[in-house]
């Protein structure tokens, strides 16, 4: 689970903190794959998110765990409404920096604050129906139905060039970083990395590059 503290830039962004869920360590695999022989043209990647049904479940108790934080006597003072959000298609142009977009997240701002009768209405627009918080939370299979729907990576794909033994058909490059087959060539970033990490790849990719950088110069 990831938190913040406003869901984007926008002025409407600003009036609605965000709790995010989803298996960082994923069993879901997806593949990447030659579209073409050219080197410019770019290759097919499909994520398979929530394939494995274990990632499915995770998402499913995370979905309703998070759903019972917000409802607790505790946080439940501090927020007017709690509903299932997604990346939707208008919520993308609520985002946009374009001019007539600022304006009308400032007003739709300026309306969430002056209370319930002009509150109540937008909040519904921001629902989606189908998965009417209410409705999801007494039954997994609609959770399962949102999920898959609104469904996003979390921008830390890795391993296309995992690292492995030589005999191994799936593996690209050896523990020196090296490609496998290939003379003077290495990759040295997070598509080395064999397996998902249990966080951010950040700081795993600045450990994995500071051990491949004294490898290639000789330090032990």
């Amino acid at each position: 689970m990831s938190l913040g503290n406003r869901f984007d830039q926008s002025a409407v962004g600003h009036q609605f903190a965000a709790i995010r869920v989803g298996p960082d360590k994923a069993y879901s695999r997806g593949y990447v794959r030659l579209r073409t022989a050219g080197p410019d043209d770019e290759p097919i990647v499909m994520f398979n998110l929530l394939s494995d049904p274990r990632d499915m479940q995770r998402m499913v108790d995370g979905i309703k765990f998070a759903h019972k934080i917000l409802t607790s006597r505790q946080v439940s003072q501090t927020v007017y409404s709690v509903f299932a959000g997604a990346y939707t298609e208008w919520i993308r142009r609520l985002s946009s920096p374009a001019p007539h977009m600022r304006a009308i997240t400032k007003i739709g701002s300026m309306l969430l604050d002056l209370g319930k009768i002009t509150r109540t209405p937008l909040m519904m627009m921001a629902e989606p129906r189908q998965f009417a918080m209410a409705k999801m939370i007494r039954d997994d299979k609609v959770i399962e139905e949102f999920a898959r729907a609104t469904v996003l990576g979390n921008w830390h794909a890795i391993g296309t060039c995992r690292m492995g033994y030589a005999d191994d058909r799936g593996a690209v490059v050896d523990a020196s970083g090296c490609v496998i087959g290939v003379a003077g060539l290495r990759v040295v970033d997070a598509s080395i990395m064999p397996s998902v990490p249990c966080a951010n790849t950040n700081l795993t990719t600045l450990m994995l590059a500071e051990k491949m950088s004294d490898q290639i110069a000789g330090k032990r």
